[in-house]
């Protein structure tokens, strides 16, 4: 373990920078960081999307610069909100503001030149474990309303949530309208209930009517029907056969 390694920021998703800043940072109360170490790949991005005048970008340091400090590129820096509080507890913590122009910018003394410019972040930087207790961007009521707004997406039960609910309404809503066998549906269990003519399905009758239309399509294409074509055209004859009977109903 070294003051130069790469590791998170308790409390700060997505945020890393060496662990001696993390260590000065903590000392002073783990202030809600703005931005900390910056991988080369952005900071070139960033600079090319500057130098070449591009909408939404504004200057920015040219990481191919071996002279600029660059800082953020070698996550030795923090940008912090100053407050009176804060800027005492960071002095103390050991972290400088060496840009007069930049009073959020703190980062270790001395020249950070000779730290490495970072390309990616290593994979024992995301060992720090995610720690409440220390972030301090959310109050307990804020917590409490999160915790009230996950339980009604997901339910109490984290196992359960809306979607597997939705799904399984869906499919008990497609059990009752088509029924467990494909020949019954809800149409006809309510006609039944309401003392209605129950309509059934003369499947003879369907067969000529839809024979006109389906015989061009039949003549070239009966041998390349598979069986889940087959079973999408009766499915679609039975659907044709409730709609029939709804609008014979409402007349």
């Amino acid at each position: 373990m070294s003051a130069d390694d790469i590791i998170a920021l308790p409390g700060q998703p997505g945020k890393h920078a060496r662990r001696a800043v993390v260590e000065a940072w903590q000392a002073a109360g783990s202030p809600r960081v703005n931005s900390a170490g910056r991988l080369y790949g952005e900071q070139k991005r960033l600079y090319d999307g500057w130098a070449r005048r591009l909408s939404g970008f504004s200057p920015a340091d040219n990481p191919d610069a071996p002279w600029l400090p660059l800082a953020h590129v070698r996550f030795v820096a923090l940008d912090i909100d100053p407050t009176p509080a804060r800027i005492a507890a960071l002095t103390r913590a050991g972290l400088v503001r060496p840009y007069s122009y930049e009073p959020w910018h703190w980062q270790l003394p001395g020249d950070v030149r000779r730290f490495a410019l970072v390309t990616a972040i290593p994979a024992s930087a995301n060992a720090t474990p995610f720690n409440p207790v220390e972030d301090d961007m959310f109050t307990d009521a804020d917590r409490e309303l999160l915790k009230d707004v996950q339980n009604r997406i997901r339910g109490p039960k984290s196992d359960i949530d809306m979607l597997q609910d939705i799904l399984s309404a869906s499919a008990e809503t497609r059990m009752r309208v088509r029924g467990g066998r494909p020949e019954v549906d809800m149409l006809q269990d309510i006609l039944g209930r309401v003392g209605g003519t129950v309509v059934d399905v003369d499947e003879a009758a369907l067969a000529v009517e839809l024979a006109p239309a389906l015989a061009p399509y039949l003549a070239s294409n009966l041998g390349t029907l598979s069986d889940e074509s087959i079973a999408a055209l009766a499915t679609a004859a039975a659907d044709e056969q409730d709609r029939r009977a709804r609008g014979r109903l409402e007349q």
